[in-house]
């Protein structure tokens, strides 16, 4: 991973290490570690420890957007095929719920019926 290494001082003289989060395919932030100037400059350690932070982090993120996509077209994608009304039956009321199988896919295991 791509490290800018340590920055410039910025007020009050910290140190700083600024390390870019990349996503798959484009940079999504940056991950900024300071250090007090009272304190030892940073090592080739911290360096390291900076970037694999950054990278992680880069993923996590990627994966909570993806999954948040994923959410949003599993919910799109049933709402469509679900009537937007139940029908009106004499004497009797009807609800429905949506509970998918899975959490996780958020979609499948789902069925509509009514039982007098």
């Amino acid at each position: 991973p791509e490290l800018l290494g340590e920055g410039p001082t910025v007020p009050g003289g910290m140190r700083t290490i600024l390390a870019p989060l990349r996503g798959r395919r484009r940079v999504i932030g940056a991950a900024v570690f300071l250090r007090s100037p009272d304190r030892p400059a940073f090592d080739p350690d911290d360096l390291l420890v900076a970037a694999q932070l950054a990278t992680h982090s880069a993923l996590g993120i990627d994966k909570a957007v993806l999954y948040g996509r994923e959410a949003y077209i599993a919910d799109e994608l049933q709402r469509t095929m679900l009537p937007e009304t139940l029908p009106k039956a004499t004497g009797v009321r009807l609800a429905s719920r949506y509970l998918p199988a899975a959490e996780s896919a958020r979609v499948g295991g789902d069925w509509y019926d009514a039982i007098p």
